[in-house]
Protein backbone atom coordinates (compact mmCIF):
# COMPACT_ATOMS: atom_id res chain seq x y z
CA UNK A 1 0.00 0.00 0.00
CA UNK A 2 1.19 3.49 -0.54
CA UNK A 3 1.80 5.46 2.00
CA UNK A 4 0.61 9.47 1.30
CA UNK A 5 2.23 10.51 3.99
CA UNK A 6 5.72 10.95 3.31
CA UNK A 7 5.07 11.59 -0.60
CA UNK A 8 3.22 15.00 -1.72
CA UNK A 9 3.04 13.49 -5.19
CA UNK A 10 1.43 10.46 -4.11
CA UNK A 11 -1.61 12.05 -4.53
CA UNK A 12 -0.37 12.45 -8.56
CA UNK A 13 0.07 8.77 -8.65
CA UNK A 14 -3.28 7.91 -6.80
CA UNK A 15 -5.40 10.13 -9.10
CA UNK A 16 -4.03 8.83 -12.30
CA UNK A 17 -4.29 4.73 -10.94
CA UNK A 18 -8.14 5.95 -9.80
CA UNK A 19 -8.24 7.32 -13.63
CA UNK A 20 -7.06 3.83 -15.09
CA UNK A 21 -9.35 1.51 -12.65
CA UNK A 22 -12.22 3.58 -13.75
CA UNK A 23 -11.80 3.19 -17.19
CA UNK A 24 -11.30 -1.21 -16.57
CA UNK A 25 -13.30 -1.45 -13.19
CA UNK A 26 -14.92 1.35 -11.53
CA UNK A 27 -15.83 -0.86 -8.33
CA UNK A 28 -12.28 -1.36 -7.73
CA UNK A 29 -10.92 2.45 -9.10
CA UNK A 30 -13.56 3.50 -6.51
CA UNK A 31 -12.43 1.15 -3.66
CA UNK A 32 -8.50 3.06 -3.92
CA UNK A 33 -9.73 6.17 -3.98
CA UNK A 34 -11.99 5.55 -1.07
CA UNK A 35 -9.05 4.02 0.85
CA UNK A 36 -6.87 7.20 -0.58
CA UNK A 37 -9.91 9.46 0.55
CA UNK A 38 -9.54 7.66 3.91
CA UNK A 39 -6.13 7.55 4.62
CA UNK A 40 -5.72 11.43 3.74
CA UNK A 41 -9.12 12.59 6.25
CA UNK A 42 -7.77 10.26 9.16
CA UNK A 43 -3.70 12.35 9.05
CA UNK A 44 -6.20 15.33 8.23
CA UNK A 45 -4.58 16.19 5.04
CA UNK A 46 -7.09 18.62 3.57
CA UNK A 47 -5.51 19.33 0.95
CA UNK A 48 -5.00 15.68 -0.26
CA UNK A 49 -9.30 15.44 0.28
CA UNK A 50 -9.68 18.22 -1.92
CA UNK A 51 -7.87 17.14 -4.35
CA UNK A 52 -8.96 13.59 -4.98
CA UNK A 53 -12.69 15.21 -4.51
CA UNK A 54 -12.25 17.52 -6.98
CA UNK A 55 -10.52 14.29 -9.40
CA UNK A 56 -12.96 11.85 -9.00
CA UNK A 57 -16.20 14.55 -9.29
CA UNK A 58 -14.14 15.20 -12.77
CA UNK A 59 -15.54 11.30 -14.58
CA UNK A 60 -18.56 9.74 -14.69
CA UNK A 61 -20.03 8.35 -12.17
CA UNK A 62 -22.90 5.75 -11.26
CA UNK A 63 -25.48 6.57 -9.15
CA UNK A 64 -24.18 4.34 -6.20
CA UNK A 65 -20.81 5.92 -7.12
CA UNK A 66 -22.06 9.44 -6.21
CA UNK A 67 -24.05 8.29 -3.21
CA UNK A 68 -20.28 7.13 -1.98
CA UNK A 69 -18.59 10.24 -2.49
CA UNK A 70 -20.83 12.57 -0.96
CA UNK A 71 -20.73 10.34 1.50
CA UNK A 72 -17.44 10.80 2.45
CA UNK A 73 -17.20 14.34 1.17
CA UNK A 74 -19.98 14.61 4.19
CA UNK A 75 -17.51 13.20 6.63
CA UNK A 76 -14.86 15.36 5.84
CA UNK A 77 -17.04 18.73 5.75
CA UNK A 78 -18.01 17.40 9.71
CA UNK A 79 -14.14 17.09 10.47
CA UNK A 80 -13.51 20.44 9.16
CA UNK A 81 -16.71 21.66 11.26
CA UNK A 82 -18.80 22.85 8.32
CA UNK A 83 -21.84 21.20 9.51
CA UNK A 84 -24.14 22.80 6.87
CA UNK A 85 -21.91 21.56 4.00
CA UNK A 86 -21.90 18.30 5.90
CA UNK A 87 -25.78 17.99 5.90
CA UNK A 88 -26.14 19.09 2.40
CA UNK A 89 -23.47 15.98 1.30
CA UNK A 90 -25.55 13.75 3.50
CA UNK A 91 -28.71 14.46 1.81
CA UNK A 92 -27.12 14.01 -1.38
CA UNK A 93 -25.79 10.70 -0.46
CA UNK A 94 -29.15 9.61 0.66
CA UNK A 95 -31.11 10.59 -2.62
CA UNK A 96 -28.71 8.75 -4.67
CA UNK A 97 -28.84 5.77 -1.59
CA UNK A 98 -33.03 5.44 -2.44
CA UNK A 99 -33.13 1.88 -4.26
CA UNK A 100 -33.18 -1.27 -1.52
CA UNK A 101 -29.88 -2.92 -2.72
CA UNK A 102 -28.15 0.50 -0.70
CA UNK A 103 -30.46 0.28 2.40
CA UNK A 104 -27.12 -0.43 4.34
CA UNK A 105 -25.53 2.79 2.96
CA UNK A 106 -28.40 4.74 3.55
CA UNK A 107 -29.29 3.39 7.11
CA UNK A 108 -24.99 4.82 7.56
CA UNK A 109 -25.97 7.76 6.32
CA UNK A 110 -29.09 8.17 8.02
CA UNK A 111 -26.94 7.90 11.33
CA UNK A 112 -24.56 10.12 10.56
CA UNK A 113 -26.98 12.80 9.28
CA UNK A 114 -29.13 12.36 12.68
CA UNK A 115 -25.73 13.54 14.30
CA UNK A 116 -24.69 16.37 12.35
CA UNK A 117 -28.42 17.32 12.90
CA UNK A 118 -28.01 16.77 16.59
CA UNK A 119 -24.38 18.86 16.71
CA UNK A 120 -26.66 21.37 14.78
CA UNK A 121 -29.29 22.01 17.65
CA UNK A 122 -32.02 20.22 14.84
CA UNK A 123 -32.91 17.49 17.58
CA UNK A 124 -36.88 16.75 15.83
CA UNK A 125 -34.35 16.34 12.36
CA UNK A 126 -31.70 14.20 14.54
CA UNK A 127 -35.00 12.54 16.00
CA UNK A 128 -36.52 11.23 12.65
CA UNK A 129 -33.55 10.63 11.42
CA UNK A 130 -32.36 8.13 14.21
CA UNK A 131 -36.05 6.51 13.76
CA UNK A 132 -35.76 5.87 10.13
CA UNK A 133 -32.32 3.98 10.85
CA UNK A 134 -33.71 2.03 13.65
CA UNK A 135 -36.17 0.82 12.07
CA UNK A 136 -33.59 -0.39 9.10
CA UNK A 137 -30.99 -1.65 11.90
CA UNK A 138 -34.08 -3.43 13.83
CA UNK A 139 -34.73 -5.48 10.37
CA UNK A 140 -31.01 -6.63 10.37
CA UNK A 141 -30.59 -7.41 13.66
CA UNK A 142 -27.78 -5.47 14.35
CA UNK A 143 -27.64 -5.50 17.80
CA UNK A 144 -24.63 -3.24 18.51
CA UNK A 145 -25.95 -0.43 15.60
CA UNK A 146 -29.38 -0.71 17.29
CA UNK A 147 -28.07 0.19 20.93
CA UNK A 148 -26.03 2.85 19.16
CA UNK A 149 -29.11 4.37 17.63
CA UNK A 150 -31.25 4.06 20.83
CA UNK A 151 -28.70 5.89 22.87
CA UNK A 152 -28.90 8.52 20.79
CA UNK A 153 -32.34 8.83 20.70
CA UNK A 154 -32.46 8.81 24.42
CA UNK A 155 -30.21 11.42 24.41
CA UNK A 156 -32.45 13.61 22.04
CA UNK A 157 -35.55 12.54 23.52
CA UNK A 158 -33.48 13.97 27.03
CA UNK A 159 -32.95 17.32 24.94
CA UNK A 160 -36.19 17.88 24.01
CA UNK A 161 -37.31 17.19 28.21
CA UNK A 162 -39.23 14.07 27.00
CA UNK A 163 -37.78 12.06 29.57
CA UNK A 164 -40.23 9.17 29.36
CA UNK A 165 -38.67 8.36 26.37
CA UNK A 166 -35.61 8.63 26.88
CA UNK A 167 -36.06 6.35 29.40
CA UNK A 168 -38.06 3.45 27.36
CA UNK A 169 -35.17 3.89 24.77
CA UNK A 170 -32.14 2.67 27.28
CA UNK A 171 -34.55 0.11 28.96
CA UNK A 172 -35.08 -1.17 25.74
CA UNK A 173 -31.02 -0.96 25.04
CA UNK A 174 -30.40 -2.92 28.12
CA UNK A 175 -32.96 -5.30 27.72
CA UNK A 176 -31.36 -5.96 24.05
CA UNK A 177 -27.65 -6.10 25.37
CA UNK A 178 -25.84 -9.26 25.97
CA UNK A 179 -23.00 -8.79 27.52
CA UNK A 180 -20.87 -5.87 28.84
CA UNK A 181 -19.34 -4.56 25.98
CA UNK A 182 -23.05 -4.24 24.52
CA UNK A 183 -23.93 -2.01 27.74
CA UNK A 184 -20.85 -0.07 27.29
CA UNK A 185 -22.42 0.91 23.91
CA UNK A 186 -25.25 2.12 25.10
CA UNK A 187 -24.31 4.20 28.15
CA UNK A 188 -21.17 5.60 26.51
CA UNK A 189 -23.04 7.60 24.51
CA UNK A 190 -25.08 9.31 27.46
CA UNK A 191 -21.74 9.63 29.02
CA UNK A 192 -21.88 7.60 32.14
Amino acid sequence: MLNTRHHPAAVDYISAYINTLRELDLSAGLQSWVEAFQRALDDWRNDECQRLLREIKTGELTQEAVGLVRYVEGRWAEQRGDLTHAVSCYRASLAANMDEAHQWRRVQVLSDLALTYHALGQVTEAGQMLAEALTHYRDTEDVEAILEVLAHLASIYADQGHLDQALDCIQEGLTLAETDEDRAVLLAVQGA
